[in-house]
């Protein structure tokens, strides 16, 4: 099995402006695969290329020094900000909030909220390489489509994986209690906030689809 080495990595993402797309990094680190998304062989260096990158990504948040921020087809590389000023990151807008702090690296409003910690779903299912050893060909149908979809959805399914703190390998039934007990959580008729519920609702509907597709 191919290992990418850490630095080497790093240095070709630091090497280019953000955002480097997934199709770059494949054709430096595997030249031998066609960038064919219905081959096997494609499936294997895509999960290969992200297991890395998260590795890389775990190693950069140690030493505090730089953020990878990871998408299924583009990923950034980001410095952070200078002390003084919060690290906290919104993936949505892709910024740091940079609001004054006094003696730490966040502000009062996210000095709880490291978004370091935030649950990722894609993180675990990449960094787990028995997703990969276990994958066999006869199985690539219905993966493939898996990914057809997530291509299409990268950025709706990464939120409703963190909004429903569910990681990408979760099962259509763990999915259903996740989203029973969030919703009676969050509920407005048991002082739970609207918006809440209405965004836990969106990501269930998102992420049901896309395990029942798989399933068929």
């Amino acid at each position: 099995m191919k290992r990418i080495d850490l630095q080497e990595l790093l240095y070709f993402l630091s090497d280019r402006p953000s955002p480097i797309l997934e199709t770059e990094l494949l054709k430096y680190f595997f030249p031998e695969v066609s960038l064919d998304f219905n081959q096997f062989d494609f499936f294997k260096a895509h999960f290969l290329l992200h297991h890395h990158l998260y590795l890389l990504k775990d190693e950069l948040a140690m030493k505090q020094e730089n953020l990878l921020f990871i998408q299924l087809s583009s990923i950034y590389l980001f410095k952070y900000p200078q002390g003084g000023l919060c690290r906290y990151f919104f993936n949505d807008s892709k910024n740091f909030c940079l609001n004054s702090t006094y003696d730490n690296s966040y502000c009062p409003t996210h000095n709880n909220h490291n978004s370091e910690l935030k649950p990722d779903g894609l993180r675990s299912y990449y960094l787990n390489i028995k997703n990969l050893e276990d994958m066999e060909e006869n199985d690539w149908q219905r993966m493939n489509r898996s990914m057809n979809f997530l291509t299409h959805n990268t950025q709706e399914i990464s939120q409703s994986l963190e909004i429903l703190g569910v990681s990408m390998d979760v099962t259509l039934e763990r999915l259903k209690k996740r989203y029973r007990y969030l919703s009676h959580k969050y509920h407005p008729d048991k002082q739970g906030n609207s918006n809440d519920f209405y965004r836990i609702k969106q990501s269930y509907l998102c992420l049901k689809k896309w395990k029942e597709d798989l399933l068929e």
